[in-house]
């Protein structure tokens, strides 16, 4: 309980509840009820997490309205306690209940990562600020973690025994020859006597009858020995004919390629990070754009910019190590001079709202489903920036705060891959005390 995030801020005094045990249960209680909602409706994490991020919330932004209300539901009387509306417990109770539901769900936690990485170095947190900075590195410790080990080639790669489905001991039917009883009884009454019960001569008789024992024996053997040896020769003799293979090969080929669907896939799951390394040396030497098929040299660099962190995120998975954002930052710092500009978060938002250029990025956002409340600075491009107010209304960044083109770059590839985060989040129903 003592690592819960509300505690750090009580701690830090960035809240106060009058060092009374039970309206921090009620605080309790009211983010544990927060972290439900969210399980369920996983969108509405990143406007709740910007709100937590902004000292200067107004009282009407829609995840404070929701705290309250949840807040008033545990404790009805906290309206007696503040003077007005306490913003910065709400925010607590915000950030509290997303942190809670990160440590379980790792798609959160790597949403909630590179949510803060993004929007962190461009607010003026105050006293706040070290907070963050600790919630952010201990998230980011883990999920860096996670993602090195996604992104390793290991020195050898294990696959299941293929298995063909066949038994050792399988036998194989063949089709065999019976003896040929009417040539086999021929054949012994011509070595039992010189006629056969019919009166009849028989072929090669043997010229004694048995009341002459001695001569009759030496004539019986060998004749009886040498018709039944043909008899049987004639029946196991090898024959060329087909063999039916269906009950032994069975289910073979199935089987086959299958077991090498599972080789495969092992193989390109342990190669991914190599295979995704590869993919951005090439476009980084390329310096062209695939999505709007020219190179970003023909572009300026307000346009290049931002295109550059659309085309980047483009191949990558949510997850992501650290060396992937500082790749993308060597990238620009090679880059001319006009990239290090610096120029206000209006200016270069508008600047890509009539380029023809950025068509691939505004066609991804207008694909983002737009909930109520705080969004990505890229998320503005769905109504234009026509003033201020716009990036004032719609996101936590101050329209006038200024950044390098670069800078911008890194922070539109953030911000996209936030979104690509929380949308792998799943849906969640609620604990059974909340439900």
């Amino acid at each position: 309980m003592n690592d819960r995030i509300i505690n750090h801020f009580l701690k830090n005094g960035l809240i106060n509840v009058g060092g009374q045990d039970d309206r921090l249960e009620k605080i309790l209680a009211t983010a544990t009820a927060l972290t439900d909602y969210l399980r369920q409706t996983p969108t509405d994490i990143i406007p709740f997490l910007y709100t937590a991020l902004d000292p200067d919330a107004p009282s009407d932004d829609v995840a404070i309205v929701k705290t309250r209300d949840l807040l008033e539901m545990e404790w009805a009387t906290y309206a007696n306690v503040f003077d007005s509306t306490p913003t910065a417990l709400l925010r607590a109770i915000v950030l509290d209940a997303v942190v809670v539901i990160s440590n379980e769900d790792q798609a959160v936690e790597t949403a909630l990562a590179v949510m803060i990485a993004s929007a962190l170095p461009h607010l003026d947190l105050g006293s706040e600020a070290h907070l963050w900075t600790n919630v952010l590195t201990k998230i980011q410790e883990r999920v860096e973690r996670r993602a090195e080990h996604e992104w390793s080639v290991p020195s050898q790669i294990d696959v299941p025994a293929i298995d063909m489905g066949i038994s050792k001991s399988a036998k194989v039917p063949v089709a065999h020859r019976e003896v040929d009883l009417d040539t086999l009884t021929e054949g012994m009454e011509a070595a039992a006597g010189p006629q056969n019960e019919k009166g009849e001569s028989t072929e090669d008789p043997n010229p004694h009858w048995p009341d002459d024992p001695t001569n009759w024996a030496f004539q019986f053997a060998p004749r009886a020995a040498r018709v039944i040896k043909h008899a049987v020769d004639d029946a196991v003799k090898t024959r060329v004919g087909p063999i039916k293979l269906d009950a032994l090969l069975g289910e073979l080929p199935n089987t086959f390629s299958q077991q090498l669907h599972t080789v495969l896939d092992r193989v390109a799951t342990a190669t991914q990070g190599l295979e995704l390394r590869s993919r951005l040396l090439w476009w980084r030497e390329a310096f062209y754009s695939p999505s709007a098929r020219l190179s970003y040299r023909n572009l300026n660099a307000e346009i290049a910019a931002p295109l550059m962190a659309y085309d980047y995120q483009v191949p990558l998975p949510a997850l992501t190590p650290a060396s992937v954002v500082a790749f993308l930052r060597e990238t620009f710092a090679a880059l001319p001079p006009e990239f290090s500009k610096k120029q206000s978060l209006k200016t270069l938002l508008a600047s890509l709202v009539t380029a023809e250029a950025a068509a691939p990025l505004h066609a991804f956002i207008s694909g983002v489903a737009k909930c109520p409340g705080r969004q990505p600075l890229v998320v503005c491009l769905q109504e234009g920036i026509n003033s201020e107010a716009v990036i004032d209304k719609n996101t936590v960044y101050n329209p006038a705060h200024e950044l390098t083109v670069a800078e911008f770059g890194v922070l539109i590839f953030l911000e996209l891959q936030t979104l690509k985060a929380v949308a792998e989040i799943q849906p969640k129903a609620p604990t059974p005390d909340n439900a």
